[in-house]
């Protein structure tokens, strides 16, 4: 019988896939292992910070197999993969802006200011970073 902590602990494993899986070509693998570590985590408090990590994580895959698209940026599968990114950045900064977690908030703004400029929404992506910078102000203030 599989305890939650067997549980817990493999899917903990699997967030951290990421730094296992080197190659940028094994996305659907990597996307497969982040998608299984989501359903694993639970939602209470304790784990939020995991499901953020795979969403994240998600996210990036995303992004970065836009960015690797031979066909360009512009190809449907690069703007699909963009799309798919930022909807995974936004369920990150959902639970980072509910944890009160102002550093990981900033990241997400960032990744989403930058998926929104490859998808050619400047405006969007201008509204993103500059969230970003005023948390970063902020911070700035609080550490003192």
């Amino acid at each position: 019988m599989q305890t939650a902590a067997t549980s817990l602990e493999r899917a903990w494993k699997q967030v951290k896939v990421d730094k296992q899986l080197k190659s940028w070509k094994r996305f659907s693998k990597k996307i497969d292992y982040f998608r299984q570590s989501l359903k694993q985590l639970t939602k209470t408090e304790t784990f939020r910070k995991g499901e953020a990590r795979a969403l994240y994580n998600l996210g990036n895959i995303f992004h970065n197999k836009a960015k690797s698209d031979l066909n360009g940026i512009s190809s449907p599968d690069a703007q699909k993969a963009l799309n798919e990114a930022i909807t995974y950045y936004e369920y990150y900064l959902a639970i980072v802006k509910a944890m009160n977690d102002f550093m990981s908030m900033g990241k997400a703004y960032g990744n989403l200011g930058n998926a929104h400029y490859r998808l050619g929404s400047y405006e969007t992506s201008v509204q993103c970073h500059r969230e970003r910078l005023e948390i970063a102000k902020n911070q700035v203030f609080n550490y003192n």
